[in-house]
């Protein structure tokens, strides 16, 4: 479950980044 949530955090980050 902790990979998931860690992919989800990724994913958050890499968007706010992107944006």
């Amino acid at each position: 479950m902790f990979a998931l949530l860690l992919l989800g955090l990724c994913l958050i980050n890499i968007g706010v980044l992107g944006e």
